[in-house]
């Protein structure tokens, strides 16, 4: 019989903790960071997903933006106007989903030693499996899915910018601390409660200046900071082939996830042969999304068990309904002349 080489999913997982707040995992955290604040900031608001484990459908409840038909006074005894019955409440079917499947043999890690090394490589292949889900799938459909809903930006009395269906194009010297005033009545005009700026590179070099060469503009940062400007140079570039910038209302989007396992792993020393073993866990770089996990153990030989693992995520994200948005787009996108 193969030696019992059994895993402690919950020390595993305190160790992945450990691996994760190494260097390498810190640096590809940073380069996440500008999404992960930007779609961090989705509101789940009125959002209902079905109790049934397996069913990927939700119920968003959204937020009216149209304004109120105002009519002039009269004498009639029952008040009248259109129904809005119903308009805000929308069911979608979530889409997305990815895995990933890896398996580590105990041949290589005999004795005691051996057995603290072969957690450490699971560990390290479970945050990679898991940073690995992120950027090659969320990432990509996310700014797909913002790119492809730009549309029409309303505030078209600056006669220096240049106004299309589906972007703004601004003048190459105007990329700087100037624009914190215009993105402001942009905001205004296209009914942004909850403004959010995305920008490849765009304005970055006076943002980089002001924050880490020290030259005190402390109102100017606090000018990008309300904005709620995030930089991505790396993803936006990679995805999308461009260094262009984009402001969504959050408000008006929703980031939904499905996890079919519990939210505790179990304990057990598993025979062999056994079942699957299977939990989820709260991904450590995009918010609101979980990762639900399976493990299986098999005799590989005679010294030598063989742990099973996969990782996979449900997920989407769903933009407001048109007839909501009193004709504003929910996504703005702005280039450089």
């Amino acid at each position: 019989m193969a030696k019992s080489c059994v895993i402690d999913e919950h020390l595993l997982f305190s160790k992945a903790d450990e691996v994760f707040e190494s260097m390498e995992y810190q640096k590809k955290r940073r380069v996440f960071n500008a999404l992960d604040s930007f779609s961090g900031t989705f509101s789940n608001k009125g959002l209902v997903p079905s109790l049934n484990q397996n069913d990927t459908r939700v119920k968003i409840h959204w937020d009216n933006i149209c304004d109120s038909t105002v009519v002039s006074c009269d004498t009639t005894c029952t008040p009248s106007g259109t129904s809005n019955d119903g308009i805000n409440c929308k069911e979608y079917t979530m889409t997305q989903c990815a895995q990933i499947d890896f398996s580590i043999s105990t041949g290589d890690f005999e004795g005691l030693e051996g057995f603290k090394m072969l957690n450490e490589t699971l560990a390290d292949e479970i945050v990679r499996g898991e940073a690995s889900l992120i950027e090659s799938h969320v990432i990509p459909y996310l700014l797909n899915t913002i790119d492809a809903s730009a549309g029409e930006n309303k505030f078209t009395l600056d006669t220096t910018k240049t106004v299309t269906p589906t972007e703004t194009t601004i003048p190459a010297t105007q990329w700087n601390s100037q624009l914190l005033g215009y993105f402001r009545q942009v905001e205004d005009f296209n009914k942004y409660s909850n403004p959010r700026i995305l920008s490849g590179s765009y304005a970055l070099q006076s943002d980089v200046i002001n924050k880490e060469m020290g030259y005190g503009l402390d109102v100017e940062n606090k000018g990008y900071q309300a904005l709620g400007m995030n930089f991505d140079v790396v993803n936006i570039a990679k995805v999308l082939s461009s260094t262009d910038t984009y402001m969504l209302d959050a408000n008006r989007w929703r980031f939904a996830s499905k996890h079919e396992y519990k939210n505790s792993a179990p304990s057990i020393a598993y025979p062999d042969g056994a079942a699957w073993s299977t939990w989820s866990i709260p991904s450590r770089f995009i918010p609101n999304l979980r990762i639900d996990m399976a493990h299986k153990i098999e005799c590989e030989s005679e010294k030598n068990i063989r742990h099973y693992f996969r990782m996979r995520i449900n997920y989407d994200i769903f933009e407001a309904p048109a007839d909501l948005c009193d004709g504003t787009a929910s996504v703005l996108k702005f280039v450089c002349a």
